[in-house]
């Protein structure tokens, strides 16, 4: 049941961009958007003119608010209320969004880790921000407890008739990260730089064992999706027919502002395989608590899409730690390198949209928090946003979202990893919105 904000009111802030973290903690999993400017320049016109396209079937016009920036200004018969109810959710209108269309590149860096604790539902939707296509930006100031139960409850009905539903988690590790700083400290992974900037583009755990995608995909392969914006190209996956599951920083600028959603673009089947298809996007959603580049705990969002891409869509899983840490652990992504730094160009089937090989890859997940999936499991830039996932039978049946990719991580305990929100603890935030 999808929110027709459109119709009525609703907006953020936008961005994404290539992150080269000389000395963070992190390294994003984002595709750069282009090798030269030249080819940025290509890319940028294209995005522009397909932005622009959709923009003017809304009847809103581009306003500069400065060098590079510009504020959305929507129809003059466009409902502006400054507090709208939508199933259950009461939104707030902070006013219009100020974005960019410019990739950043936030430096280097440092990542403060924050202690963690488990988080109520209400705590995880309290403050959560939307931006819709006529650029307005929306915090979510409160909601009917009963009709966000039913919502929940409607998904768990609908994965249980689609997938059969899994056992509820009910336990905790009990397990902190205490705070302090994180510095560039890799151990047992190895790093590969593919290009001639001084960040690493593959993250292995031993030998890289990725693997090319099936062609034609497999049943939960098509389930991953190919996404830009902006700044660059990262990956999602399906969790309902028009919404999929990314990572914050695939949609957002290094210091957490959404990108315009008519730049989004979204392609199944890595846009080169049979049956390819592009679509926009008008909504996006992420936690209120986000900050940007390096918030690991919170590295996740919903975005909308303006039709039905038809691929089928994976459920979340509700498995206890020990299952999934028992179980071997997935990812499929789209990156900008494949193994040994081969390249992913592909021949695009939807002209001027995003493209490449997509790769999937299985290894262990060795540790669970509150919060987050730990794995060593291989991946590069561009596999940011897609699922790590798990099937509680062996493969490769029924399968399930225990995670989203955010990137890679060396905390000051000195265990790296390959990780990212824990898929348990955004399921229900992820249901509230979606079904």
């Amino acid at each position: 049941m999808y929110q027709n904000w459109n119709n009525h009111g609703i907006g953020h802030q936008s961005t994404l961009a290539c992150r080269s973290l000389l000395w963070a903690a992190l390294v994003l999993g984002l595709t750069p958007a282009a090798v030269t400017a030249q080819d940025r320049t290509t890319t940028d016109k294209a995005w522009h003119a397909a932005a622009l396209e959709q923009e003017k079937a809304l009847g809103v016009e581009r306003v500069s608010r400065g060098p590079d920036t510009y504020e959305l200004l929507p129809p003059a018969d466009l409902e502006m209320p400054d507090l709208k109810e939508e199933n259950g959710l009461f939104w707030i209108y902070e006013g219009q969004e100020t974005f960019t269309d410019l990739a950043d590149d936030s430096g280097s860096r440092l990542v403060w880790l924050e202690e963690e604790r488990e988080l109520p539902l209400s705590d995880r939707l309290h403050g959560s921000k939307a931006i819709d296509s006529y650029g307005r930006l929306w915090t979510l100031a409160g909601f009917d407890q009963r009709v966000v139960a039913d919502r929940i409850a409607t998904y768990d009905d609908e994965v249980s008739r689609k997938f059969g539903l899994e056992a509820p988690t009910s336990e905790s590790t009990g397990e902190l990260e205490k705070g302090g700083w994180a510095m560039f400290s890799p151990s047992t992974w190895y790093f590969r730089d593919c290009d001639t900037d001084p960040a690493d583009e593959i993250m292995r755990w031993d030998s890289d064992g990725r693997t090319l995608v099936s062609n034609p995909m497999s049943t939960r392969q098509k389930k991953v999706v190919i996404i830009s914006c902006p700044g660059g190209t990262g990956s999602g996956v399906m969790v309902d027919d028009e919404w999929l599951l990314t990572a914050a920083h695939v949609i957002t600028t290094s210091g957490g502002t959404f990108y315009n959603p008519s730049t989004y673009q979204i392609c199944t089947l890595g846009n080169y395989q049979t049956g390819a298809q592009a679509f926009n996007a008008d909504i996006a959603i992420m936690p209120g608590s986000y900050s940007g580049d390096g918030d690991i705990n919170d590295d996740y969002a919903v975005v909308h899409l303006t039709s039905k891409p038809g691929v089928g869509w994976m459920a979340i899983s509700q498995a206890s730690n020990s299952t999934i840490k028992n179980a071997d652990g997935y990812n499929v992504g789209y990156p900008s390198y494949g193994p040994g730094c081969a390249s992913t160009s592909v021949t695009a089937i939807n002209s001027g949209e995003p493209s490449g090989a997509g790769y999937w890859s299985c290894g262990d997940v060795f540790k669970l928090t509150s919060n987050k999936i730990k794995t060593r499991i291989d991946t590069a830039t561009g596999h940011s946003g897609g699922p790590f996932y798990y099937y509680p039978s062996g493969c490769c049946g029924s399968h399930y979202v225990t995670g989203v990719m955010s990137g890679w991580y060396s905390p000051s305990v000195g265990s790296d990893y390959v990780g990212g929100p824990k898929g348990p603890a955004i399921r229900s935030w992820v249901a509230t919105y979606t079904p």
